[in-house]
């Protein structure tokens, strides 16, 4: 039990770092669900109440919500270093940039 809260503790300090350095992180984790092992990688930008992140899935290309409990091996990756799923465009609103 106590190896799974310093786990889980672990995970969400990777999950923090990468949320509040989105340029600089990305996520890359194996991912076990019920019915299948995945690789994942996921731009994260919020933890959520019951141990689990809301993230963009970069292979997927779609919002999704992760299980704590469900991710191994996780590690941070260099954002420089993933292809993001689509070209970012900034938006110029009221003459503001």
């Amino acid at each position: 039990m106590l190896t799974d809260i310093k786990r889980k503790s672990s995970i969400k300090r990777q999950i923090n770092k990468a949320i509040q350095n989105p340029e600089s992180f990305t996520l890359h984790f194996i991912y076990v669900s019920s019915d299948k092992v995945s690789i994942r990688t996921v731009s994260p930008y919020r933890l959520q109440a019951g141990d689990r992140f809301l993230g963009l899935d970069l292979s997927k290309e779609q919002q999704r919500s992760f299980r704590l409990d469900r991710i191994h091996k996780l590690s941070l990756v260099d954002s420089n270093t993933v292809l993001m799923p689509q070209a970012m465009t900034e938006l110029c609103i009221d003459g503001v940039r």
